[in-house]
Order: C-alpha cells, then sequence, then structure tokens
C-alpha cells in the first residue's frame, strides 16, 4: 500500500471517529419544532430514537495508534426509553405554536425557549435536553 492510500485511509478512519454519521445528523430534527406537523413525524420518530440509542446511548471502543480509545456513552439507555413519551408529547403540543409569526426568533430556540421556562417541565425528558444541547453545537 502506498503512503497515499495509508494516509488517505487515516483520515477517513480520523474523520469517522469524530464525526456523526449523516442518518444521526438527520435524527437531530427531532428537537426542531418544524419536524412534528409532518404527516411522517410519528413513524420516523421510533426511527430517529433507535439511531440516537446506537449513537449515544452506548459506550464504544476506538482503534488509535497508541491503544484503544474507550468513549463513553452521553445518554443514559433506559432514562432515554421512559422519557420518550413526555418529550414527544411536549414537541408536538408546542410546534404549531413556535411556528407562528412573527418570526423573530428562530423556530429551534422559539420551542425550548418556551419548554425550558417551566422548572417542572424540562425534569421529565432530561436525556432529551441534552440531545437539544448536543444540536446546538
Amino acid at each position: 500500500m502506498c503512503v497515499e492510500e495509508r494516509v488517505g485511509k487515516k483520515l477517513i478512519q480520523e474523520l469517522e471517529i469524530r464525526f456523526l454519521t449523516q442518518s444521526a445528523m438527520d435524527a437531530f430534527r427531532i428537537v426542531c419544532s418544524q419536524y412534528w406537523p409532518q404527516l411522517d413525524s410519528d413513524v420516523s420518530f421510533a426511527k430517529h430514537l433507535e439511531n440516537f440509542k446506537v449513537t449515544f446511548c452506548y459506550s464504544k471502543t476506538h482503534k488509535v495508534d497508541v491503544g484503544n480509545v474507550i468513549v463513553q456513552e452521553l445518554l443514559n439507555v433506559n432514562d432515554f426509553d421512559c422519557q420518550h413519551g413526555m418529550f414527544k408529547l411536549t414537541m408536538k403540543s408546542n410546534a404549531t405554536t413556535c411556528m407562528v409569526t412573527p418570526f423573530d426568533t428562530n423556530p429551534l430556540t422559539r420551542i425550548w425557549c418556551l419548554v425550558t421556562r417551566s422548572q417542572i417541565l424540562p425534569s421529565n425528558f432530561l436525556e432529551y435536553v441534552k440531545l437539544v444541547e448536543l444540536a446546538m453545537v
């Protein structure tokens, strides 16, 4: 194998470790108010949850030059499973309200400002609040 091929493969490995897959990025749509009025949101929601579980709910081991690196899970899988009903209900209930005029604020910002104003509501789906924080980054 030539030097260019090794460098290319190493670069691809680094990118795969450091960045999310396209399907994981697509799954972040569930934190946006525009997602929920769509007709297929109930069906695709389950698919996105599974994608998040694979991406964020289990630790992973990555082989690097100096050995193996263990990346700990970011979300608790049990809490994630238990909290999805309240998250879905909250998002569906508030999505349309957040997409009406005036458009002085981005709908994503608007829905999460609305939801987090309550001290109690976000505590019912903390794992999903973590997803929003990841999406904002």
